[in-house]
Formats: structure tokens, C-alpha cells, sequence
């Protein structure tokens, strides 16, 4: 086939702010994202690893696991506008990295400074990418378009990219590409197919192909380092060493295969030491095997906590890096077989219980809605469950099963109070905390011990709720394994060790539907049995216990709901159309509230505004306590997705989507009003909204498909400082003249005249002083106040 021109293109320039009106609410801040999706990749010097996140590339020290450089950061000029799915060392300079992505586009970056260098534009989406190990100005590539209405049935082309001639050339078509390699020669070139694997051969100038058939799907290939041997992996656990290479099989001839089997399970990926003699291989167990290709002998790193995705081994081989499916990236050393670094992204498992929002398909090679994603990068990363405290409320309604107003409530994340950091359930039965504005994971929480069991049918632990008091001091975790019972978790917050200790465990719940904190720390639940319980802390001696001071039910209606005035005076409960108001301290009912549809949540504003938010699937009725009427209500066009509420500014935030369509819009409205402050739309689909409280801005946080954690924040506003106008000197120098001789003075004039002076001098001193004692924003210049200054001072002759 003939090459086909690639465009090749310089970075292009960064867009002026100022020739675009700023929204509303601007994307100000980026972080976590898929950290584990893409195998890590080590630098030169072992020192450092770079790792995928979505469409970013982070940059992680080995030592520290600190990060210390994104490239291609979100929402950028020059960065990628899809998910990145390959790296790759550049073989002239290995400073810089090479990133393909669904976007179409291969760039080279600057590892340093995180630099874009230069842009070869494909075209269409990038789901593998191999440099050639003996010509730098060659790469291979993998491109994916779907071939039918399923998303698992898509054809991959192998094509060959000349990175100085920027052309490329097709190489072969294949069903299902998983995965893609290069022997070490450069000569031959696999790739796995479903059950084919297909070997190219490089004669002259092009590739002669042949291929082989597997009894089962195959997941994953690499080239042995040193031997003519290629070794696959499949879903039934085995790995084959498949002596192919370097000789030609005649047609019908079985080839020399040798079979490696310890996985019960799936091979998700495997690697060869660089020498040769050991061969790395991970899959759903958990478990690390080492393999002595020379003896068959085996070692086990077990217990990793989750399924391993990918494996990387440094280039000076002391160093194994494993990308896992709970988001994290282990850093193993090759010595002592111990972990060394761990670098922790957003882990939540909710995520994949949320059920997506498909957008339409598109006929586009282009789309990058219809780029698979690498078989062997397995799953994608998981996601998290929550309500939120008494500060600010949210909560998030997963997607309708059988009908959309029966959704329970089911919030996501959750904004911890004492420090700021986001609460979201992480990997089964733990509660992950994580520093969104520092982009790094604080701590995990055991809520229920649990060790990872592969397989189907386990039942594992799910942390339903999580709510906090007003200051952090105490957390409420529900959680639920089978069956139609919770377990209530009453944790205390120990400052000396800076952790959550549990207090009270309650066992045999009826399922609880929602939990709220009041002003004075006690608790109020809802359960499907009908009824609502209060709890209280008692102290005994130097501990802590909660017991259940009182409980009460409405009719025979179930609670789905509760909330709690600012000040701890009113209860609110959600009774489906009913909204009942108690006194909390002897469960006196005070009023009823009435709604045209099911509520699934209830919420209070702050003390001084005296409004009750109810949010339905489809709509949100606001009451005024005062006249115990309808202030005004929202019916939303499409389906509520999430709901927050921040009772510091009287706001609220309303996410609504489509299930058909993968965007999103997002409200903010006052209490007051039903006219919304800003309406943003968003090209991704929500999962779960809070409010921020870092700073005094409305900043939004949200959580999206991808891991990642954005923030909307209002613009922040220009102040332009004003000249300052300093205090004007007059003197007689105008009325002397050089022509005219002067009257001499005496002793007591030239005392005078000095005091005059000194007086000066202070006056224009102390007025500098006042002038520096304004706000910095407010203080003008040094060029615009210099000369008037020094004029000022300086003695005029």
C-alpha cells in the first residue's frame, strides 16, 4: 500500500484570554483521573515514572511518590483532547516521551519542562503505540473502528508511521486487537486478534504475515528480550512461549509451544526482565508471579489488594511497577519483594455501579466515542457512594432501574469538614479521603474487613452512606453486604493520631435510607421499616457509646429522607409526597408539607433564610417555613442526576442528563430565587456534585466517569488599582532667576530653611507610609510614583 501523508504540525499557540467573554463558572482545577487504565512507564534513570491519567500524563518521583509534572494538562491548548492510551521513550533523546490518544494525534513531549515538541496528526483513535527498537524515525500504531451496533465488535488496522517523512503506510486488519509488540531486532512484529495471533515478518521492505489460533481469547503478547520466542496470554490463566520467530513455519506444522500455568483466572498482562530470565505475570488473583524461565520456579507476591492490570520493570531491573484496578500504581522493589512507593488516585467502586450514559453512535472513524479501550488494560477504575454533612448536603440518585421515582438516596462524595478533603467510598468496605486541592491521596478508613476474593458470586461490603458532624469530630458510616439490613459505624476523630477510631457499632438495622447530623451532634436515620431514629453520644468514663434515644414513624409511609434545621429545632422527613416537621426533642409533629411527586431528599438552608429544599427525579420544590407554603419550584427537563446544597451561601446545585446522551448541565440557584445564577453545560456525564469549602468563592466540585474531580469557580474580578495622588510640593523656585543676584542669608535663615526642609521631609515620609499600608492589589506601581516620590524628597536647588 502507498504511504499516506500524516499532517505534522507545531504546537499551536495558546489561546487569548481576552478575546473570549469568561463564563459564569470556569473550569479552574483538574484532578485524580485513571491512573492504572495504561501500563506506567519508568525514565532512563529509574528515578521516576510517568503514568496516564485520562488525558493527562503525570510525572511521579520513585522515592517520594510525589508528583512533580503533568503534561498535557486538562484543558489546554496543546494538550490532548481524548484519553491517552499509549507512552513511549524516545530512543534519540530520552528526555522526551512520545503519547498517542483517542484524539487521533501522536505528540512528543519535553519531560523537563513538559514542553510540547511536535504533533502528527492520524485522524483517527489510537489504541496502541510502539516505537521501533532500532529505528527511532519508525513507529507502529493501532487504530479501532467500530464494525457493528456492539461495542465489543470493532475492526483494528496496524499501520506504520514514519515519524520524519510523516507518512504512514497500512500494514494488516485484524478483529480485536488487544495488544501489540515489537521484537527486540525490530524484524518481526505481533499482535493478538481474539484467538489469532499474527506474526509479521519484515522482508525487504514490507511485512509477510502468518498467524496461529488459540483454544481461548487471547489477552495479552510480548517478544522475549534475547531468544526468538514470543509469548501470549490468555483468559483461561495460561501463558505460551511460542517459538516462532526467526524461521518460517510451513502451513500445517505445529509450532514449538511451551505452556505456563498457575492463573485460575484471566492473564491480564505479563513482561520480560530485560535480560531474559524472568517473566512477570498478574492477572484477577491479586497476586505478583515471578517466573525462572530456566528452572520454572516460582515466587508469589500476594495480597496486593486488587486485580493487577499492567507490570513495568525498570531499566536497571531493581524496580516492578503495577498498575492496579483500585486505581493505584505499586512500586515493588526486585530485592526483598516488598512495595517501596505506592501512588493512590480516586478510587471509588461506585463509579461502575452508576450505570453510563451512551452517547449516539457515531459512523465516524474519528469519533472518539468509538475507541475501545485496550483489552489488556482490563476493567476501567472504580468509584464512590455518600450523604453529606450538616454544613453542606448532597446527594446523588444512581440511574432508574424500573422506574425513576423510587431512586433511593445514594450520594457519592462528600466534603469532610475539618480539613476539606473529599469522603468517597474507595475500594470494597473502605472510605477513601483525598486531597483535591493537592491532588493526592490523604488516608484510608477499613470501615468493614475484607480481603479481595476473586470471582463471582462473593458478597462484598458497600459503604451505602457517610455523613459528618458540623466540625469533623464524629463520622457515620452505613454499611450493607446482603440481605435487607444495615450496620451503623459511629467513628470519633483522634487528633493525636489524625484518624477516625470507631466508637459504636450498631448491627441489624433495617436497611437505612439516609442520616443526617444536627447542630448538637446527634443523629437522625430513616429506615424501609417506616420509622426514623434519633441517636445520641453518651459518655461513659473516658469513652464513647451512641444508643437510640427515640424513634418514631408517619402512617404506614416509608422515610426515604431527613434533614436538620441550622439551628437543631426543626427534624424534616420525607415521607414520599409528605414532608413532616417535628420537634427533635420530643418528636412533637409540628406541620406537614405536601409535594406532586415522590421526594427522594430533603435539605434545610442556613439559619437566617428560612427555606426547605425537596428534590424529586425530575424536579425541586423550594417552601417558605414562615408561611409553610410553596416559595417556588423547578421542573426539570430531564433527569436529576445530582443535588447540593451549601448552606454557607443560601445556593443550590442542580445536575441534570439524559440517559441517551453523555452530557450534562449544571444549575446553580439561590434559595430565594428560581431564576438559576449560572447554567453550565458540561460534555461528560456528572456522578456526584458538591459544594467546595477551601475558599470563599461558590466553587462546585464534581465528579466525573473518569475519576476525576473538577472544580467550576466563579471568575475571580479584576480590581485596577488606582493612581495614588501624592501630596504636591510647591516652591519659589520659579520666581528666582540666574541673572539676578540673591540676598546672602544668615546663620538663623539657614536654620529656618532647614527646619522647613526636615518638616518636609517628614510629612512626605509619613504620607509614603500610609501609602504602603493599603491592601497590595490597591498599591499603584513603582514606575507611576517614582518620580513624583524622589521629587519629593530630593532638596530643589
Amino acid at each position: 500500500m502507498a504511504p499516506v501523508a500524516v499532517a505534522a504540525a507545531s504546537p499551536p499557540p495558546t489561546a487569548d484570554a481576552d478575546s473570549a467573554a469568561a463564563p459564569v463558572l470556569s473550569l479552574s482545577k483538574v484532578v485524580g483521573g485513571q491512573l492504572s487504565a495504561h501500563p506506567p512507564l519508568f525514565t532512563a534513570d529509574s528515578a521516576h515514572f510517568l503514568c496516564i491519567a485520562s488525558s493527562s500524563i503525570k510525572l511521579f518521583s520513585v522515592r517520594t511518590g510525589q508528583q512533580l509534572r503533568v503534561l498535557s494538562p486538562p484543558d489546554h491548548a496543546q494538550s490532548h483532547q481524548g484519553n491517552v492510551t499509549a507512552l513511549a521513550l524516545s530512543p534519540k533523546n530520552p528526555l522526551q516521551v512520545y503519547s498517542a490518544s483517542v484524539d487521533g494525534t501522536v505528540r512528543l513531549w519535553d519531560i523537563n519542562d513538559g514542553a510540547l515538541l511536535k504533533i502528527w496528526s492520524i485522524g483517527v483513535p489510537i489504541s496502541h503505540f510502539r516505537i521501533h527498537p532500532t529505528n527511532p524515525s519508525q513507529a507502529f500504531l493501532v487504530t479501532n473502528k467500530s464494525s457493528g451496533r456492539r461495542a465489543e465488535r470493532f475492526n483494528s488496522v496496524v499501520f506504520s508511521l514514519d515519524l520524519v517523512a510523516c507518512t504512514f503506510q497500512r500494514l494488516i486488519k485484524a478483529r480485536c486487537c488487544s495488544a501489540l509488540d515489537v521484537s527486540p531486532d525490530g524484524t518481526s512484529l505481533m499482535l493478538v486478534a481474539r484467538f489469532k495471533l499474527h506474526i509479521g515478518t519484515l522482508v525487504g521492505k514490507s511485512y509477510q504475515w502468518t498467524y496461529f489460533v488459540n483454544d481461548r481469547k487471547l489477552t495479552s503478547v510480548a517478544a522475549h528480550p534475547t531468544e526468538p520466542v514470543v509469548a501470549t496470554g490468555d483468559e483461561a490463566g495460561k501463558i505460551k512461549l511460542w517459538s516462532v520467530l526467526g524461521k518460517s513455519v510451513t502451513a500445517g506444522e505445529e509450532p514449538l509451544v511451551q505452556t505456563l500455568h498457575w492463573h485460575a483466572r484471566r492473564v491480564n498482562h505479563f513482561c520480560f526482565s530485560h535480560d531474559g530470565r524472568y517473566l512477570l505475570s498478574g492477572g484477577d488473583e491479586a497476586v505478583l508471579v515471578i517466573w525462572q524461565l530456566m528452572t520454572g520456579h516460582k515466587q508469589f507476591i500476594s495480597r496486593l489488594g486488587s486485580e493487577i492490570l499492567s507490570i513495568t520493570v525498570s531499566p536497571d531491573m531493581k524496580l516492578f511497577a503495577l498498575a492496579q484496578w483500585d486505581n493505584s500504581i505499586r512500586i515493588i522493589s526486585a530485592v526483598n519483594l516488598a512495595v517501596q512507593q505506592s501512588v493512590v488516585g480516586l478510587k471509588s467502586t461506585a463509579i461502575n455501579s452508576v450505570a453510563p450514559a451512551s452517547a449516539p453512535t457515531s459512523t465516524s472513524a474519528s469519533a472518539t466515542s468509538a475507541a475501545p479501550t485496550s483489552a489488556s488494560a482490563a476493567p476501567p477504575s472504580p468509584t464512590p457512594p455518600h450523604p453529606a454533612d450538616d454544613d453542606d448536603f448532597s446527594l446523588d440518585l444512581p440511574a432508574p432501574a424500573a422506574s425513576v421515582d423510587d431512586l433511593p438516596l445514594r450520594p457519592l462524595i462528600t466534603m469532610e469538614p475539618r480539613h476539606g478533603y473529599i469522603a468517597l467510598e474507595g475500594t470494597p468496605g473502605t472510605l477513601q479521603f483525598y486531597n483535591w486541592v493537592a491532588d493526592c491521596h490523604v488516608m484510608d478508613v477499613a470501615v468493614v474487613p475484607y480481603n479481595y476474593i476473586p470471582g463471582d458470586g462473593v458478597a462484598v461490603p458497600k459503604v451505602k452512606l457517610l455523613a459528618f458532624d458540623t466540625r469533623g469530630d464524629w463520622m457515620l458510616t452505613v454499611d450493607e453486604r446482603r440481605g435487607p439490613h444495615s450496620t451503623l459505624r459511629f467513628w470519633r476523630f483522634v487528633v493525636e493520631h489524625q484518624r477516625y477510631d470507631v466508637a459504636t457499632v450498631v448491627h441489624a438495622v433495617a436497611s437505612v435510607t439516609s442520616a443526617a447530623f444536627a447542630p448538637n451532634g446527634t443523629v437522625v436515620t430513616t429506615s424501609v421499616d417506616g420509622q426514623f431514629r434519633v441517636w445520641e453520644p453518651v459518655r461513659a468514663g473516658v469513652a464513647w457509646t451512641w444508643r437510640c434515644r427515640s424513634a418514631a414513624y408517619y402512617r404506614s409511609l416509608t422515610p426515604q429522607s431527613a434533614a436538620w434545621s441550622a439551628d437543631g429545632s426543626i427534624l424534616a422527613v420525607a415521607f414520599e409526597k409528605i414532608v413532616t416537621l417535628w420537634d427533635p426533642t420530643s418528636l412533637t409533629l409540628l406541620g406537614t408539607l405536601t409535594s406532586d411527586v415522590p421526594l427522594a431528599a430533603v435539605a434545610f438552608a442556613s439559619g437566617h433564610c428560612p427555606y426547605l429544599v425537596g428534590v424529586a427525579p425530575h424536579a425541586v420544590t423550594v417552601w417558605n417555613l414562615l408561611t409553610l407554603t410553596v416559595a417556588w419550584s423547578y421542573g426539570a427537563p430531564k433527569r436529576i442526576a445530582s443535588f447540593a446544597v451549601c448552606k454557607a451561601r443560601d445556593q443550590l446545585a442542580v445536575v441534570t442528563d439524559e440517559l441517551e446522551s453523555a452530557s450534562t448541565r449544571l444549575s446553580v440557584f439561590r434559595m430565594n430565587s428560581p431564576v438559576p445564577l449560572a447554567v453550565h453545560d458540561l460534555p461528560e456525564q456528572v456522578l456526584s456534585v458538591t459544594f467546595a469549602k477551601a475558599d470563599a468563592a461558590a466553587s462546585v466540585v464534581y465528579l466525573t466517569r473518569e475519576n476525576q474531580l473538577k472544580v467550576l469557580a466563579p471568575p475571580k474580578p479584576v480590581v485596577v488599582a488606582k493612581p495614588m495622588e501624592l501630596p504636591s510640593i510647591v516652591t519659589n523656585a520659579g520666581s528666582r532667576s540666574v541673572f539676578i543676584r540673591q540676598p546672602t542669608t544668615t546663620a538663623e535663615d539657614e536654620e529656618v530653611e532647614e527646619k522647613e526642609r526636615v518638616g518636609k521631609g517628614s510629612a512626605v515620609v509619613a504620607s509614603a507610609a500610609s501609602l504602603l499600608e493599603a491592601p497590595a492589589h490597591a498599591i499603584p506601581s513603582v514606575e507611576s510614583m517614582f518620580e513624583a516620590l524622589m521629587g519629593a524628597l530630593l532638596e530643589v536647588a
